[in-house]
């Protein structure tokens, strides 16, 4: 009888003991995967509002240059200023978070997808400059010379911005953003700030 009670003692610890210890290893599998999820949601979440401003800023940027093209015949010089003055305030905004964009995308997208940004910076400087000699141009009353490269400089933005988004986005929806990148994608070689005058 006391063998049997022996037994019952020792079945009862051992089962005690060891679904204790099965419940907690499931119970923390189950708290990482649910802070995993968490903080995965929240890197998708951060990417694209971080994406959502810079896609922003691309669009504006470009669509207030157009403004500026499309009123370079235009006889009405107070339609003409009001366009170039838009695009200036655009332009201020755009060199108030340079750094802080270039940054952002670094970290939640990865080092190809701030080359691109980099490249894309590049061609939008070129059409500054281009926008800039055509506003002079204007202003004097000579012939716009750069029309025909700033048209053709403005549709190729078009393409890359949108381009951009979209790849931005397709890291998001599949999850390829923050820490969830390979760890040489995290650490983009820094460069060259743009900053347009």
């Amino acid at each position: 009888m006391s063998n049997q009670v022996s037994l019952l003692i020792l079945g009862f610890l051992l089962t005690t003991v060891l679904g204790g210890l099965l419940g907690y290893v499931f119970q923390r599998r189950a708290w990482s995967h649910q802070f995993d999820m968490q903080r995965r949601s929240t890197e998708r979440e951060a990417a694209s509002t971080a994406l959502h401003e810079l896609a922003n800023v691309l669009d504006k940027r470009r669509y207030r240059m157009l403004l500026v093209y499309w009123r370079l015949d235009w006889t009405n010089s107070r339609e003409f200023e009001d366009a170039v003055a838009d695009y200036r305030a655009v332009l201020e905004e755009w060199n108030d978070g340079l750094n802080r964009r270039l940054a952002l995308v670094a970290t939640h997208f990865g080092a190809e997808l701030k080359r691109e940004l980099d490249n894309i910076y590049e061609d939008y400087r070129e059409a500054g400059r281009l926008i800039d000699l055509a506003i002079r141009d204007r202003r004097a009353g000579r012939n716009v010379e750069t029309r025909t490269a700033l048209a053709e400089l403005l549709e190729v933005l078009n393409v890359r911005n949108y381009n951009f988004a979209a790849a931005g986005l397709a890291a998001v929806l599949a999850g390829r953003v923050g820490s969830n990148l390979p760890v040489d994608e995290r650490q983009p070689t820094p460069a060259r700030p743009v900053l347009d005058l």
